[in-house]
């Protein structure tokens, strides 16, 4: 466009929704069901005369199914919605509910222009931006049980109250209705301790007054599938949360001729970075609306009234607004900005005529500033201090701002023909306090024409993000095994920024040789990195699994907590909740101490260490023939041979390198080889390439969720322990053509398969059955570009 060269591109990518309730088999392998349901309660015991004897017992809704009626899932079909009873607990399948992958639109727009203004500078400016649509599927509300102690007890007049009241003989028994409302008439004792007083006791005979209990909620979700669907949730009670997220950058560049230094050159630049996040907060429920249900006035409100039980009548059902209220579906979000002003000189450093063997000194040295800022804008409810998942604790809306000056020189020495040294500095100051100046050397050695020696060394670091240092508390989901006891299941996680947080640092080494043929590359390249006082998530296992060990480095105790046979006694439980070296941060119920009602402070942390060998290998071949084409193959390998690291001092130090690691989050799974094949054929405007990926097999040390085997519908692999994760193979191919004359212009079109052979994943215990993030349940995909 006149003395302007313009480029414009654009993008769409569409993702359909794969429900977990879309792989059956796989999912129905793995942990879909929690004891935190609706459906758990403690009720009152009677006496012979239908008195209160002061005691309760834990309770499940006589409307729960048992666990032998479970059945798998059948697509968009609520599945299990009254729950399932084993034991003294109503489990909740959420298995229908969720996603393998979520349906997602993508829109990319990028521009560019360049003016060449002289021959001395050239302007340029870019422009991108992108819009993610996200609609995700999740349970139709989770467990939040740290604060049920704040709920009323739940009203035997409550619509759908499916308790019985009943004598010590189990007679039903009756009450009065003076005034005639439809509400059995209480008096002012409240013998059984719950804060409401109670029914008054006409006897066993039918009076056309049957009475039903006051019960206290022992585990709750807000809505089960049985609710009224509220505004946000699916007509099967899936609960739908919608989210965007847009991204944009915009940059205005000068390449120039850099003034009074003969054949240097510059460039100047300034980037506008914007990321902001909008979503439905889907899972923090109104805990006031729900005391405000459980208080109404049944005689002449009843559609305000909430009830968490299992409705078997529609008459009994929540009125939508009430629901509404309790689901609570606000939005959240947060915005990033981050500007950066680069100036970056490079050239031969001049020496007067001077120069060494190899040639003249090559030189760069920069200067970056940058403005970072974030605002996090929690949900109503979650400002006004009322999320049902949570504490009490208000949150704010929360800001931070910080600059950073950085300083950078590069220099590459060519001491002689063969042999060049490359050496850099750079130095960041943040005005949140943190600094650092790293150095980094390296030297390659031309050997032959045909062999290349390397080695570098350098350090680096990665400072905490703003979110990392100044986020509010907010709580969630974490499944959490206890080894003290038979909790394992979800249950509420908090945890915010942490001001504490220092620089992780790191230093690494790596030696390397490169082969160059006519026809064949080939390198190998040993690395090794040790971090220091690395950024890492801590999740509720973490804390969990640290209070098993202190307790068992305090008291001498030999079992690994495994399973009935190797936990302490509920007194030694006691006596270490008692000891002030136990973990405060993890909440037990005090009616019921193997209930973990909470774990707090699931933050960021900095860990001691981690260290990191592994050799990377890479090659390439071709071939050409004449009529045939040309064929090339390339492999891409990684070893890795050590993945230390200590999560806390008192820890030991750990080996990674070739295990699955579900219990620490201080390193993922890690299978000791992966590798890629990639075989590629063209001739003239055809293609067609291969990619064959493998990756190791390796033991599997994750949870076996062995209670599953009592419920009906499920095909849990229980020998995986000794089968372990097997190694993966699969195979991607695409065919593509070039060339096609369209519009005046040129086209060119793919069609393609990944997973060629469809190759399932394998089943585990694990969430949905699958296994972490090392395989694709997807199966066989074909696309066409």
């Amino acid at each position: 466009i006149g003395d302007l060269d313009v480029v414009v591109a654009g993008q769409f990518r569409q993702q359909s929704r794969l429900g977990w309730d879309e792989r059956p088999f796989l999912a129905n392998s793995g942990l879909t069901i929690s004891s935190n349901a609706p459906g758990n309660y403690f009720t009152p015991l009677r006496d012979a005369n239908g008195q209160y004897t002061g005691e309760r017992t834990a309770s499940v809704d006589p409307n729960c199914a048992p666990a032998s009626e479970r059945t798998g899932y059948t697509k968009d079909v609520a599945a299990n919605p009254f729950g399932n009873r084993l034991g003294s607990n109503c489990y909740f399948d959420f298995g229908d509910t969720r996603s393998y992958f979520e349906p997602e639109e993508d829109t990319k727009f990028y521009a560019n222009a360049t003016w060449d203004f002289s021959d001395d500078l050239t302007l340029s400016m870019q422009g991108f931006r992108s819009k993610l649509s996200e609609v995700r599927y999740e349970s139709t509300s989770n467990p939040g049980n740290s604060r049920i102690g704040e709920l009323p007890a739940v009203r035997g007049e409550i619509p759908g109250n499916p308790f019985r009241a009943v004598d010590a003989n189990g007679n039903q028994l009756y009450g009065v209705d003076a005034n005639g409302d439809g509400v059995p008439d209480r008096g002012t004792a409240d013998l059984n301790g719950d804060g409401t007083p109670d029914y008054i006791v006409a006897g066993t005979m039918d009076n056309g007054i049957p009475l039903n209990e006051d019960v206290q909620v022992r585990t709750l979700r807000p809505i089960n599938k049985t609710h009224t669907v509220s505004a946000g949730h699916s007509p099967d009670n899936d609960n739908i949360q919608d989210g965007r997220y847009i991204i944009s950058r915009y940059t205005f560049q000068a390449d120039f001729t850099v003034p009074f230094i003969e054949g240097w050159e510059g460039m100047a630049a300034y980037t506008y970075n914007e990321s902001d996040l909008l979503y439905t907060s889907g899972q923090n429920f109104d805990i006031e609306a729900m005391k405000q249900g459980l208080s109404c006035d049944v005689a002449n409100d009843r559609d305000a009234c909430y009830s968490p039980f299992f409705i078997t009548n529609p008459a009994d059902n929540n009125s939508i607004h009430v629901m509404n209220d309790v689901a609570a579906r606000d939005k959240e979000g947060e915005l990033d900005t981050l500007g950066v002003v680069d100036i970056v000189l490079n050239g031969e450093v001049p020496l007067g005529g001077f120069e060494l063997p190899g040639g003249p000194i090559g030189a760069a040295v920069g200067y970056q500033w940058r403005d970072d800022s974030y605002t996090n804008t929690p949900s109503h409810a979650e400002l006004a201090g009322d999320t049902w998942i949570g504490g009490t604790e208000q949150e704010t809306i929360t800001t931070g701002n910080r600059e950073v000056d950085s300083y950078f020189v590069e220099l590459s020495v060519p001491v002689l023909p063969t042999v060049e040294v490359e050496l850099a500095v750079r130095n960041e100051s943040f005005s949140t306090g943190q600094e650092s100046t790293d150095p980094k050397f390296g030297v390659t050695w031309a050997a032959t024409d045909w062999l290349t020696l390397r080695a570098t060394q350098g350090d680096a670091f990665i400072a905490p993000s703003l979110q990392d240092l100044l986020d509010p508390v907010t709580c969630g989901l974490s499944t959490v095994t206890d080894r003290f006891g038979p909790f394992s299941a979800f249950t509420t996680a908090c945890g915010g920024g942490n001001p504490n947080l220092t620089n992780e640092t790191s230093q690494s080494t790596s030696l390397g040789f490169d082969l160059a043929f006519d026809n064949l590359d080939f390198s190998v390249t040993w690395n090794e990195t040790e971090f220091e006082n690395r950024i890492i998530d801590i999740n509720g296992q973490d804390i969990m699994q640290l209070d098993f060990a202190n307790f068992q480095r305090a008291t001498g105790f030999a079992g690994n907590g495994v399973g009935a046979a190797n936990q302490p006694s509920e007194a030694q439980l006691r006596d270490w909740l008692a000891n002030p070296a136990s973990n405060k941060d993890i909440i037990r119920d005090p009616n019921d101490i193997y209930t973990i009602l909470q774990v707090n402070n699931t933050s960021t942390t900095n860990a001691e260490t981690v260290k990191v060998t592994a050799f990377d290998i890479q090659g390439s071949y071709s071939l050409a023939f004449d009529d045939f084409g040309d064929v090339r193959i390339g492999l891409q390998a990684t070893y890795i041979d050590e993945f230390l690291y200590q999560t806390d001092p008192t820890e030991p130090v750990r080996d990674g390198a070739g295990k699955y690691n579900d219990v620490t989050s201080a390193a993922p799974e890690l299978p000791q080889i992966k590798a890629n094949l990639q075989i590629g054929w063209s001739r003239g405007n055809h293609s067609v390439n291969s990619i064959i990926r493998y990756v190791d097999d390796m033991p599997y040390d994750g949870p076996e969720y062995q209670h599953m085997d009592f419920f009906g519908g499920f095909n849990r692999p229980g020998n995986i322990t000794e089968t372990g994760v097997l190694a993966w193979t699969d195979m991607d191919m695409s065919y593509s053509y070039r060339g096609l004359n369209v519009l005046d212009g040129e086209m060119a079109f793919t069609l393609g398969s990944r997973n060629v052979f469809d190759r399932e994943a394998q089943n585990s215990p694990e969430f949905a059955g699958v296994l972490g993030g090392l395989q694709d349940p997807r199966g066989r995909i074909i696309y066409g570009r």
